[in-house]
């Protein structure tokens, strides 16, 4: 009986392994393409960060509950320009999806663990619009990664997975919609680089010092 056991968890780790693995193969099958993706989005980025260099008037957001915080790190090791999302709850902690645990807390850190680090919050939102919307993805904790990436546009999904969340945080809290170009598949980089709905409030990234 005991074998039993262990060989259907052994059979669930295998199947959960490989569903995780499968949408990867998918990118990575097209990762030219999702490439040229992303490097015009953090383009885009880029010049946003140079427009906020010059303004000389920007912190890292560590108290702004409903900051969205972005990186480019390469986190996984799997997919190297995808990055990374979370939301701001607190001084120390942030709402995060991610394959191995789920949506979860992690520490609001990002200014000195990342190599990179951007905020944004999103236009025409008030503070209490920024902590519904985070108080909305505190909520959803203990639910599971989203590994079919294209499937992101349902905002009362039973899963998420990054950049996934949030938009969903703001979708249903505030009837705001940060990802109005509808990518196939939603990229933390597109919570930054339109102008239109968000506005940059910080930035950390050598390339641009």
């Amino acid at each position: 009986m005991y074998k039993k056991k262990i060989s259907k968890k052994i059979f669930a780790g295998i199947l959960s392994l490989s569903v995780f693995i499968l949408p990867l193969n998918l990118i990575k099958s097209n990762q030219f393409e999702f490439k040229q993706i992303e490097t015009k989005q953090w383009s885009i980025v880029k010049k946003r960060c140079q427009n906020l260099k010059a303004s000389q008037n920007f912190t890292y957001p560590k108290n702004i509950k409903g900051a969205i915080l972005v990186t480019k790190d390469n986190l996984t090791g799997l997919v190297p320009f995808v990055g990374h999302a979370a939301i701001v709850v607190n001084s120390h902690q942030v709402v995060q999806a991610s394959p191995f645990g789920g949506v979860h807390y992690g520490p609001n850190d990002w200014d000195t663990s990342k190599i990179t680090c951007y905020a944004v919050v999103p236009k025409h939102t008030t503070q209490k619009n920024r902590i519904d919307s985070a108080i909305w993805a505190q909520n959803q904790i203990g639910k599971n990664y989203n590994v079919f990436f294209n499937l992101w546009e349902n905002p009362n999904a039973k899963s998420f997975y990054c950049s996934q969340i949030i938009w969903a945080a703001y979708y249903n809290e505030c009837n705001i919609d940060i990802a109005p170009s509808r990518p196939m598949i939603l990229f933390p980089v597109h919570l930054l680089s339109d102008s239109k709905t968000t506005d940059l409030i910080y930035y950390k990234d050598d390339a641009y010092e």
